[in-house]
């Protein structure tokens, strides 16, 4: 999204109450996908202004980033998403762990990863929400990754009242993964339930992660959109591993042709074959290739240009 797009999305950012989430969604995901961008000072942008937060952490796994985006009506924390093999280690720490949350309930649980890159930038963010927020809006949002990290941090600002009241602040994330578990979920639902909104495209991978087998619960309005434009709005916890492995299964025959299931089959077993052999190299290569050629669509729907392209066509 080029700059002029993404002033006029933010500009349509206004009071909560006032802001359709129709119209606040193109603003977010160009905040989400701003995101992404390296910044190393605060910059000031026809319409709005943006303060960058980071930390890193190479022995701890943490490499965060996260853009204050305001304008005079709201300010909008856009976290990044997954960048580097740092944030790889972020998302792998998936050990369910008790958040650092004032007064959450003892059996609350999340990912440890998405907890301590939360943490890493949590104390500076909070020291500029104090002195800039004034009676704005908050909007939290962020693209995989970092869309995790929003529903940490919207839970920390809703955790400490004095701070921001729970009615200033919304959630929107697009292909969030799972968080924590049901306990923590019914935390951030019982004070934020009209305001959290996850965006899902297609056969999308990482909303299914880490699985709900695992404990882990979704938690917000669903807008599952589909590739041909059609967007289905739930409250449901549908995105499981069983449904990942029969979107895998479709990539692999997409006209459920039993004969190309098979020779495809045959196709996995000689290239185990080769590996076993001692041809691992080439034998790693030829497999690498097969999968990203053959069952595509769960990687390729996590493209965040997919979720921008959404929001950004004409007349949208």
């Amino acid at each position: 999204m080029d700059e002029a797009a993404r002033a006029i999305a933010l500009a349509a950012l206004r009071r909560y109450g006032r802001t359709p989430l129709e119209e606040a969604l193109p603003a977010l995901v160009a905040a989400a996908d701003l995101a992404y961008t390296p910044l190393d000072a605060p910059e000031v942008r026809p319409g709005y202004a943006v303060h960058p937060f980071a930390a890193y952490d190479e022995a701890l796994g943490i490499d965060t980033q996260v853009l204050a985006v305001h304008t005079p009506h709201a300010i909008v924390l856009a976290f990044r998403g997954t960048t580097n093999l740092t944030d790889w280690f972020t998302n792998l720490q998936f050990r369910a762990v008790p958040p650092t949350l004032p007064g959450a309930p003892p059996e609350a649980r999340v990912h440890n990863g998405f907890d301590l890159a939360t943490e890493a930038v949590w104390p500076e963010l909070v020291t500029w929400l104090t002195a800039h927020r004034g009676e704005r809006p908050i909007w939290l949002t962020g693209h995989s990754l970092g869309a995790a990290l929003a529903h940490i941090a919207a839970a920390r600002l809703l955790a400490v009242e004095a701070l921001v009241p729970p009615d200033a602040v919304s959630l929107v994330t697009f292909a969030a993964p799972r968080v924590g578990n049901d306990v923590f979920a019914e935390f951030l639902r019982a004070r934020l339930a009209p305001r959290i909104h996850r965006v899902v495209f297609a056969d999308d991978l990482v909303p299914r992660l880490p699985p709900a087998e695992l404990g882990y619960a979704h938690v917000g309005t669903v807008h599952h959109w589909s590739r041909d434009g059609e967007c289905h709005v739930h409250e449901h916890d549908d995105h499981h591993m069983v449904d990942l492995l029969r979107s895998a299964a479709r990539s692999l025959v997409p006209q459920g042709d039993l004969q190309t299931w098979l020779g495809t089959l045959g196709r996995l077993r000689e290239l185990a074959s080769t590996l076993r052999r001692g041809h691992a190299a080439g034998g790693v290569t030829q497999v690498v290739r097969h999968l990203v050629e053959a069952a595509p669509d769960v990687l390729r729907d996590h493209d965040r240009a997919h979720y921008t392209a959404l929001f950004t066509r004409p007349g949208t």
